[in-house]
């Protein structure tokens, strides 16, 4: 079978599949259901690598999935939800996780069976995430875990967590990255945080209060959590930002039709020269967007790192989102406006994009420092 037509066979399974398992759920809560369908669906399977049980080829296909997934996806928080499990699926497990870990918890993950989290964020640290009180005790064959993480996507629905903490014990900036399983004595999950946007990806406060765990379950060794930490942000920001890809042509489109159709002054709003510039600008914005991610996907498959070019996707996609999404609402109007539109939900669901993974502004920061910037 040719790639072009099994490519297209896998977008018509994504397409049937969103619209009878996930587009129809109420954007309030997170669907455990819909989570296990995605396993038995072979979703999960075909974004994970071989050595994760998944079915994934290359890089490549995993991010052509994420674009479809946020194109065909409605419930962009459910979307979120896939997304930062991968955190820990694609990002950390395949280089950084013990056989071990692979072999006991891989079957659960391609499944279905296990939401994922990634927790390093507290109240205090925010895009400082080293800066963290988060502590771990290494004992002879077990780790102890004392404090807080905040604002933990998933974090109410989570199975398993992967937590960074510092090593106080042995000197500055040191860290370790532990997996951590939701029924652990000393996890408190705390209550959901509602947000103005993503409202079914479940976020909350994670506690650990003497939390003991297998020293097995350490990620990576001992002292290793930075490196951990770094590799997970990279691939965050390439999950994410990819699904942001999909949607943005998907209301592009969505902007098109209407514009063709909506009649203003005797002629279609589209014959404007205002409006015809917005959408022309989305254009612009995806395809910049689809070619800068072709090249992060080329230095991956490369066996390279993309600190650099994952602040720079970043960056570029997470404010072209939301510009694109505040400009469709314009193209809308009033109706955009209205919840009826659906409309206004993708402008509060878009302006998190310059936040989470790390804000716009930090972005600029890493960019600045990578490229060589002093002080």
């Amino acid at each position: 079978m040719k790639i072009a037509e099994k490519d297209e066979i896998i977008k018509k399974r994504i397409e049937a599949f969103s619209e009878k398992y996930v587009n129809k759920l109420p954007r309030n809560e997170f669907s455990k259901e819909a989570w296990k369908k995605c396993g038995e669906f072979g979703i999960i399977a075909n974004l994970l690598p071989k050595e994760m049980g998944g079915m994934a080829e290359s890089i490549g296909d995993i991010m052509k999935l994420l674009k479809w997934i946020g194109y065909y996806f409605n419930d962009n928080g459910f979307v979120f939800s896939i997304c930062n499990s991968l955190i820990l699926y694609l990002g950390i497990f395949p280089k950084m996780a013990s056989k071990k870990i692979k072999e006991e918890f891989g079957s659960g993950i391609i499944q279905g069976k296990y939401v994922g989290a990634y927790a390093i964020t507290e109240a205090n640290s925010g895009s400082d995430a080293y800066n963290m009180g988060t502590s771990c005790k290494v004992e002879e064959d077990k780790i102890v875990i004392n404090g807080s993480k905040m604002y933990i996507s998933n974090g109410s629905v989570a199975d398993l967590i992967v937590v960074v903490a510092k090593n106080a014990e042995m000197g500055q900036n040191r860290y370790t990255a532990i997996l951590v399983k939701r029924d652990d004595k000393g996890v408190k999950i705390g209550k959901t945080i509602h947000k103005m946007g993503l409202e079914s990806c479940m976020m909350s406060e994670i506690t650990f209060n003497n939390c003991v765990v297998p020293r097995n379950r350490v990620i990576g060794t001992i002292g290793m959590g930075s490196l951990v930490g770094n590799m997970a942000f990279d691939w965050e920001k390439c999950i994410s930002f990819s699904t942001h890809l999909g949607k943005m042509n998907r209301i592009m489109n969505d902007c098109i039709e209407y514009a063709n159709q909506r009649k203003q002054f005797g002629k279609s709003i589209g014959e404007y020269q205002m409006i015809s510039e917005k959408i022309a600008k989305m254009k612009v914005a995806i395809e910049l967007g689809e070619a800068y991610l072709e090249k992060i996907i080329s230095i991956k498959e490369s066996g390279k790192i993309t600190f650099l070019e994952s602040s720079v996707y970043k960056y570029y996609v997470g404010e072209s989102y939301a510009q694109l999404c505040l400009d469709a609402m314009q193209i809308y109007g009033a109706y955009g406006y209205c919840k009826e539109s659906g409309i206004e939900q993708e402008v509060r669901d878009s302006l998190g994009a310059k936040i989470y993974s790390g804000t716009s502004e930090m972005q600029l920061y890493n960019i600045a420092k990578l490229i060589g910037v002093k002080g």
